[in-house]
């Protein structure tokens, strides 16, 4: 085991030593003995960007955000609503096996409902801004670092 361990131990100093040997030379400096000139870049004229139109990309986008939450919390609602009112009727059933299997039911019913209802709205979500990045190119617009992630976070 001590010699599998040792040897092991010299093959990865080995490696790591002609990785490290290996970057260094590279990044040693060279100077380079031959003049040329550089031709100075050509001065590229910045694209025209329509704003109204990205505005109006923009506004889309988050109205329709707004409205894909708007659905995911009705939805999220209805599943607690639907698993109370399941819930409240298996505490009705006298049989504790029965009541027991729809207590379960009731909760199973709930996370799939809530399952979906996350599904739904990343879905819809995802296409929002699918749409909102076909129009900002439309628009004639680079890229606006917004973080379309940011949606899916409640917390902040």
């Amino acid at each position: 085991m001590k010699k599998i361990l040792i040897s092991t131990l010299f093959v990865f100093v080995f490696v790591f030593t002609i990785a490290f040997s290996a970057i260094a030379e590279e990044n040693t400096p060279t100077t380079n003995t031959i003049n040329t000139t550089i031709a100075p870049k050509k001065s590229i004229a910045p694209k025209k960007i329509d704003l109204t139109c990205v505005k109006t990309a923009v506004e889309k986008r988050e109205t329709a955000i707004i409205a894909t939450v708007d659905v995911y919390a009705t939805s999220i609602k209805s599943a607690f609503e639907t698993r109370k009112t399941a819930l409240l009727a298996a505490w009705g059933i006298t049989d504790q096996k029965a009541r027991n299997i729809a207590i379960k039911n009731a909760f199973a019913k709930n996370r799939v409902a809530k399952r979906t209802a996350l599904r739904i709205y990343k879905k819809t979500r995802l296409t929002t801004w699918q749409n909102f990045t076909k129009a900002r190119i439309a628009c004639k617009a680079p890229a606006t670092g917004e973080d379309m992630s940011t949606d899916m976070n409640f917390n902040d």
